[in-house]
Parts: C-alpha cells; sequence; structure tokens
C-alpha cells in the first residue's frame, strides 16, 4: 500500500472553520463515517473530546496528525481538512492549519503506525506544508500527497516507533547540562552526540553518580565542572530507522538495554526505548 491509496478528494475538505485541533477533528469523523470506516462514530467522538494531546503528532509547518487505535474503527481511515483559519496546535510549536485524523482497528497497530509515520515523512518536506494550506480544493491536496510515494510497509520498523524530539547532550558539554536534558525531558539516559549528529556514546543518571558519589558527603560542594565526554559510555547499542521492532526488541532483551539510538545514515534520528515497544504494543 502507498500513501496515495490511503488519501481520495471524498477525504479531503477545504476551508474548515474550527476552533481547535480536536475541533476540526470532530468534524473529520462526518467524513471518516460517511466513507464507512466507522464502527461506532459516536465513541469515537468521545474519545476525542477527552481531549489529550498524547494522541496528537505535531508535524512542523502548521500540520497536526490525531491519531486513535479504536474499536470505534472498522478499518484505516484518513481524513484531512484544511482549516479556514490556523488554530492553536497541540504543542507550544506553533499553529496548526491542516489537520489529518487517521484512525485503525485494535488490531492494525502496524499499519496504523505506518500510515502515521508515512504522513509525517511526507510532511517534513518543508515545500509540503504550505502548499496543503494554500490549496484551492481537494483535487490539490490529494495531488501534493499522492506525488510524494512513500510506501506504508507492512512491518513496524524503528523509525516508526521511535521517539523524535528525544534529548541529546554535546560530547564537551558540561555535566550540568546533561543532568538538565534528563531531567526535563524525564529520562535516565540521553545520546552523546557530535558536531554532525553522530552517536558517540550515552551518558546516563548512573554515570554521573559514579562520577560523582567519591565527592558526595564531603565537606565541600562536589565538582560538577567535568564534561560529558569524560564520563559517557562509549559502547554503544545503536539501530538503524528501518530495522524491525521485532529484531530490536531481541536485541535490547538480549544485551540488557532500556533503550537504543536510532540512525538514519549515520545520524541520531530518535531513540527507541522498551515502553515505546510496549505502549504501542497496547495502543496507550
Amino acid at each position: 500500500m502507498r500513501l496515495a491509496e490511503l488519501l481520495s478528494e471524498d477525504r479531503v475538505r477545504v476551508g474548515v472553520a474550527a476552533n481547535s485541533v480536536l475541533d476540526a477533528a470532530l468534524a473529520l469523523v462526518d467524513v471518516l463515517e460517511a466513507a464507512g470506516d466507522l464502527e461506532d462514530a459516536e465513541a469515537l467522538r468521545e474519545r476525542i473530546r477527552e481531549g489529550s494531546n498524547r494522541d496528537v503528532v505535531n508535524v512542523e509547518g502548521g500540520v497536526a496528525l490525531p491519531h486513535y487505535r479504536t474499536p470505534a474503527a472498522r478499518r484505516l481511515g484518513l481524513a484531512l481538512a484544511v482549516l479556514e483559519d490556523p488554530v492553536p496546535g497541540p504543542t507550544a510549536a506553533g499553529r496548526a492549519g491542516v489537520v489529518i485524523l487517521v484512525v485503525a482497528p485494535p488490531d492494525a497497530s502496524a499499519l496504523h503506525l505506518q500510515a502515521v509515520s508515512a504522513l509525517a515523512r511526507a510532511l517534513a518536506d518543508p515545500e509540503v506544508a504550505p502548499a496543503l494550506r494554500a490549496a484551492p480544493d481537494a483535487a490539490r491536496v490529494v495531488e501534493l500527497l499522492a506525488g510524494t510515494e512513500l510506501p506504508v510497509r507492512p512491518h513496524l520498523t524503528a523509525g516508526d516507533v521511535m521517539t523524535r524530539d528525544y534529548p541529546s547532550v554535546a560530547a564537551d558539554a558540561p555535566l550540568r547540562a546533561a543532568v538538565e536534558s534528563m531531567l526535563d525531558g524525564h529520562v535516565r539516559a540521553i545520546p552523546v552526540v557530535g558536531d554532525k549528529g553522530e552517536v558517540l556514546g550515552m551518558i546516563s543518571s548512573r554515570d554521573v553518580l559514579q562520577a560523582l558519589l567519591p565527592q558526595l558527603g564531603r565537606e565541600r560542594e562536589p565538582d560538577r565542572t567535568g564534561s560529558v565526554r569524560d564520563i559517557m559510555s562509549r559502547s554503544v547499542l545503536c539501530v538503524p530507522v528501518d530495522l524491525a521492532v521485532t529484531d530490536v526488541a531481541n536485541m535490547m532483551i538480549n544485551k540488557h538495554v532500556e533503550q537504543v539510538p536510532v540512525v538514519r545514515e549515520g545520524r541520531l534520528a530518535g531513540v527507541l526505548t522498551r515502553t515505546d515497544i510496549l505502549r504501542n504494543l497496547f495502543a496507550r
């Protein structure tokens, strides 16, 4: 299946008036219901009204992707709204002028995530989102997305499930910067990257504690002036974005690791954790 097959003109609305991303998503429920994609349209509306940003992917350029795995869906369904006026986005990243609603039944987890991932990759092109917002009609919208020809693959990959905005730190950064990144991101370890985004190592809260432990309990404050490079772990398991999630999970279990950097063409693309895998398996 290709991305072009997921969207047709009858699933596109141009000039939609909405007050929020979720308001636009509610309007698109009617589109999916008319297309026969839904088992229970009202149940989906209830899910959307819960208003969790956890179910919305924010794409730079003013596009929001609310997506739901739910028994309310009969099959994979996709509908798109070009808004009359941009609305506040799901994060502080800006406003959304395009909303794409994706739904799938619980047993279609792979196809659901592949569709969301393929859309996110297509919309990452800086020329696509502005063109969508300026599209005069549904035909132009379909033409813009059909041209991407991104395959929706039958199995999940590391790139589909990874966390893209995972924190990282430069090797020459002070320890304080690494600790602040871990605390701000609510994670226990982060990748260490070079000037070109290459993965040089990992630094964890355990690494920091081990470095400072000999100084704890002394009268003077611990020396926090060291750099990340001094204590980071250099032996790091990295995986490519196109590696199957099942293979990644086996490697993580066998190597006893909680998270792995995911790389594309040698550069950090995201981080995949055991929690990411479990969350997607159980649609959380």
